[in-house]
């Protein structure tokens, strides 16, 4: 937590002393080797040996967030994605013991795709262009009214963000890295099941699915959904 008023010699750039939502403190997160992960989990996600509870989850009903500083490069050639990764966990054998190989990953450097089986994974990728950008407030019961559910009773929050690029030749997207993000105003509401939910057979319990929605942000702060380029520049970054 840092108070972006009084450590304005610190910040990424002297703009982020405008992204506390609700001033003067924020969040700043990155993703950075041998660091952990910005996750946020109802659960101890270091701890295999730790059951969780599955009738204790939560939804996400919104957060504000803003890259820092000033994106550089020319429109169009540059992008910042914000990743928003709600995850829904499996649960737990009946055992009570989670072989090593299907549990959480933990908070050092774990990567979704190695989430146990079962999983189910909302994925909300923002696009930031070049510049400055003011804070943005994402309201999941805006999105869940074009799609039913999204994001609705997870175990954890996963959010960071990378620098894209095209490529000299102008035919690629390409990893620059990560970028740190101001994190403020993060609500969720708690729900706890009174008793385990029995309804879905076996193969519905171990189905393991992964949605994903894509947005692009312009530099007044609107969202836009734009679905077609965020699945293009999703396939583009999975080119060798």
């Amino acid at each position: 937590m840092v108070n972006v008023a009084k450590a304005l010699k610190s910040l990424p750039d002297p703009v982020d002393v405008l992204c506390a939502a609700s001033a003067p403190n924020a969040l700043f997160s990155s993703r950075k080797e041998g660091f952990v992960w910005p996750r946020f989990s109802l659960h101890n996600l270091t701890d295999v040996d730790q059951p969780r509870n599955p009738n204790i989850t939560f939804d996400l009903r919104s957060l504000t967030f803003s890259p820092t500083g000033n994106i550089p490069g020319k429109p169009g050639q540059v992008y910042v994605l914000v990743r928003l990764t709600l995850v829904k966990l499996p649960p737990d054998p009946p055992t009570g013991v989670i072989p090593p190989e299907l549990s959480f990953p933990g908070l050092v450097r774990g990567a979704p795709a190695n989430l146990p089986p079962g999983k189910h994974i909302y994925q909300l990728t923002m696009l930031f262009g070049p510049g400055a950008h003011p804070s943005v407030k994402l309201n999941y019961d805006t999105i869940r009214r074009s799609v039913p559910g999204f994001g609705c009773n997870v175990d954890v929050l996963e959010v960071y963000a990378e620098l894209i690029r095209r490529n000299e030749e102008g035919t690629a997207w390409r990893l620059g890295g990560d970028w740190q993000l101001c994190l403020d105003d993060i609500v969720i509401d708690f729900i706890e099941k009174s008793a385990p939910d029995t309804a879905a057979g076996p193969e519905e319990e171990v189905e393991s699915r992964f949605e994903r929605m894509f947005m692009t942000v312009t530099s007044d702060g609107e969202l836009d959904y734009d679905q077609a380029a965020g699945e293009r520049i999703w396939r583009e970054l999975q080119q060798p």
